[in-house]
């Protein structure tokens, strides 16, 4: 590639514990591309990386309307700054920024790339609204998995060849195979939920009102809860005096998340879908292949894309997240699989790096730049 073409992203979430997009990144700087990102952050900012990023400052989610607030005039001033960037490629991951981004591709004549994460009509009407007017328009589409593109294709009526499929697997740069520590299983089994949460549709209450019944197992949450899940998780673990077996803790930044996971012994993930969501039903949860790749098994809710890729790939047990006695028989047979569990670690880090990592990814991502020179 003789000449260094430039992209311009953009995302409304905080760009620094965003892998997808780092990764992205990453991948096309390493292949010869210039790259800027536009998002936001909730912290501090990082300065590791071989592309440029401009983040604007948003409130902690515990202030609700100030963050709602300060995220509205972000997107604003985003799609502004994007009106005055001439780039060769305009890459907008979710819906915020297509406008600003449309806009500039015609005024400048770069190619505009869609990177569709989420199920943009389930997620609220404006971003629904936006993705139905401006789809069409895009030369092509990012979709993270192949049911969710089927639908995307049906209900905008756009040709299935236009969707790029790349999936959100972990990379394995700098966990080079024979650098990764040996797997080993603590005295007392330790369970950990990495990301997001939210309590109506993921019974992580569920669990732990179970698991206190098996004093000596414990579990930490590296993450967060939407809307008041965190305080509701809060609340029961004070009923029932859990405050050294159940813990909530901050999130870790994306290159040190494999090492902190690698520390316990099984994930746990209670999500189910009582609303049928196309975003459930057709999963793309990069936390689930990170698990893997940390040798962590996982205990599943019994969702059928769950049960495919994971108990069925005897890297997993699923259990019906509304029923305490399914849980706890979830639970118990991890306690009555401790001898076994570091096979089962093993196994499931090797299925990660054989079948879920970036590498394969990277590579539809380039050639998928590469047909728009």
């Amino acid at each position: 590639m003789k000449k260094k073409y430039k992209i311009l992203m953009a995302e409304s979430s905080d760009i620094f514990h965003d892998g997808r997009i780092l990764k992205e990144a990453t991948s096309l700087v390493n292949h010869g591309f210039s790259v800027k990102i536009f998002g936001f952050r909730q912290g501090k900012k990082h300065h590791k990386y071989n592309f440029k990023i401009l983040t604007i400052p948003i409130f902690p989610r515990k202030y609700k309307f100030f963050r709602n607030l300060s995220i509205a005039i972000n997107i604003i001033l985003i799609n502004l700054m994007i009106l005055f960037i001439k780039r060769d490629f305009y890459h907008a991951h979710n819906t915020m920024f297509l406008f600003g981004m449309f806009i500039s591709s015609k005024l400048y004549g770069g190619k505009l790339i869609y990177d569709s994460h989420e199920v943009q009509w389930e997620i609220s009407k404006l971003s629904g609204w936006i993705e139905s007017k401006l789809i069409d328009k895009v030369d092509y589409v990012i979709n993270v998995c192949e049911g969710r593109a089927l639908q995307q294709s049906k209900k905008y009526g756009i040709p299935k060849k236009k969707i790029i499929i790349i999936h959100n697997y972990p990379e394995l740069s700098g966990l080079e195979i024979d650098s990764f520590k040996p797997l080993s299983i603590n005295n007392n089994l330790k369970f950990v939920f990495s990301g997001g949460f939210n309590l109506n549709d993921n019974r992580l209450d569920n669990f732990i009102g179970v698991i206190k019944d098996f004093p000596e197992l414990t579990m930490d949450i590296i993450g967060f809860g939407y809307g008041d899940s965190h305080q509701k998780l809060l609340n029961i673990i004070s009923d029932y005096n859990m405050e050294q077996q159940i813990k909530i803790l901050p999130l870790v930044r994306v290159e040190h998340l494999i090492p902190t996971l690698s520390k316990y012994d099984i994930a746990v993930n209670l999500l189910y879908n009582p609303n049928n969501l196309i975003s459930y039903k057709y999963h793309g949860i990069n936390k689930m292949y990170e698990y893997l790749l940390s040798g962590l098994p996982i205990l599943t809710s019994n969702m059928s894309s769950f049960i495919e890729e994971f108990e069925n790939g005897g890297v997993g047990k699923s259990v019906n997240p509304l029923d305490n006695e399914s849980i706890k028989n979830g639970i118990q047979f991890f306690v009555d699989k401790k001898n076994d569990l570091l096979n089962m670690k093993i196994a499931a880090q090797q299925l990660a790096i054989e079948k879920f990592t970036w590498s394969s990814e990277e590579l539809k991502l380039i050639q998928l730049y590469k047909t728009l020179f």
